[in-house]
């Protein structure tokens, strides 16, 4: 056996190594910060059984939330993040009633109101973001308009632009942005064609037919670039691709006044060739898919769903809808699920892609 003698000092020694160690992972750039640094995330947006409203950063690989914001829920809740992490966009009602477009310094918690019935808009729910031109696109409702409209916030002007303001008829679905390109991809539908299957299906009492939805690309002033196509099935909602040339599109097939006839199918639509190829259906064990979004290198779908296998909520002895986040691995067609909020429901979410 052996004996350290002359004074040995543990704790000089934890000290020294802890130098030296901080000293190489400077040499070397820290390869596990990069890592970290560089892990995908996600903006949830979940609402608890208090009917509180809570805007999460959540990290994929290591399942680490960080509460960004919470608030009381006043509507359908909606929001976005620039990729600095510096500015939460979120909607919420505002004085007049109205759900409006707000933003939250997150550095000096500053909020400030974007939109207002004084610019005509009584309603803001989808918002994208683009970092580099310092835009938010958003679908939104104007006073006296029963359709959905397009419009543009730009963040260093201050200046709304409500694209096609006029427009009365041809309404808004869905749409989806991507900064790479400055393309809006946009599901779009006539008023009166919705209104008057609604009539047909109310008065001969059948089965209501979809609307003939319209598919184009817009640039980032929303002026049309081309049209991709037409699709006479009920599109809940799109994902357009970073390089522009394809988008997820979901399909919801089965009577949507019955709840049991209902399924959903995710396709893929490649816009060179026109073609509408089906990639999953809801799986066994899953209800209602909808949020569908690609992941930030393409390789999985994200979308909220409803696990048959999870604990019901209640609240006032009303059994409550429960949606989770999963992701759909493109490559073996797994699926996993990436988040799901302790007692409460995720209403939304937005990957920082």
């Amino acid at each position: 056996m052996y004996y350290i003698s002359g004074g040995f000092n543990l704790k000089r020694l934890t000290v020294s190594v802890i130098l030296i160690f901080l000293y190489i992972c400077l040499l070397s750039s820290c390869t596990f910060q990069n890592t970290t640094k560089n892990d995908e995330q996600i903006l949830t947006i979940s609402t608890n059984l208090k009917l509180e409203t809570q805007y999460k950063l959540h990290t994929i690989s290591t399942g680490n939330d960080s509460i960004i914001y919470k608030n009381k829920m006043t509507g359908y809740p909606t929001g976005e993040m620039d990729r600095n992490h510096s500015f939460l966009y979120f909607t919420t009602r505002d004085n007049s009633k109205y759900i409006q477009l707000f933003s939250l310094n997150l550095k000096t918690n500053e909020k400030k109101q974007l939109t207002s019935i004084s610019q005509g808009i009584i309603n803001v729910d989808t918002i994208r973001i683009d970092d580099n031109k310092k835009n938010i696109y958003m679908r939104i409702v104007q006073k006296n308009h029963r359709n959905f409209s397009l419009a543009k916030y730009n963040l260093k002007t201050n200046q709304l632009k409500i694209f096609n303001s006029q427009e009365r008829n041809i309404s808004i679905k869905t749409f989806d942005y991507i900064s790479e390109k400055g393309e809006i991809f946009i599901v779009s539908n006539s008023e009166t064609e919705r209104y008057n299957l609604m009539e047909k299906s109310n008065l001969l009492q059948i089965e209501l037919e979809p609307c003939n939805y319209t598919l184009s690309l817009l640039d980032d002033e929303g002026n049309k670039m081309r049209s991709i196509g037409n699709i006479k099935e009920n599109i809940v909602n799109v994902s357009l691709s970073r390089d522009g040339k394809k988008a997820l599109i979901e399909i919801d097939k089965g009577n949507p006044f019955k709840e049991s006839t209902l399924k959903q199918t995710v396709f893929i639509k490649d816009f060179k060739s026109g073609s509408l190829s089906p990639i999953f259906s809801t799986p066994k064990g899953y209800n209602f898919i909808e949020q569908i979004q690609y992941s930030k290198d393409e390789e999985k779908i994200y979308f909220l769903a409803e696990d048959s296998k999870q604990k019901p909520l209640y609240s006032n002895g009303r059994k409550l809808r429960i949606k989770s986040i999963f992701s759909y691995n493109l490559t073996n067609k797994s699926i996993s699920q990436v988040y799901k909020m302790n007692n409460g429901n995720v209403n939304n979410f937005i990957v920082l892609r």
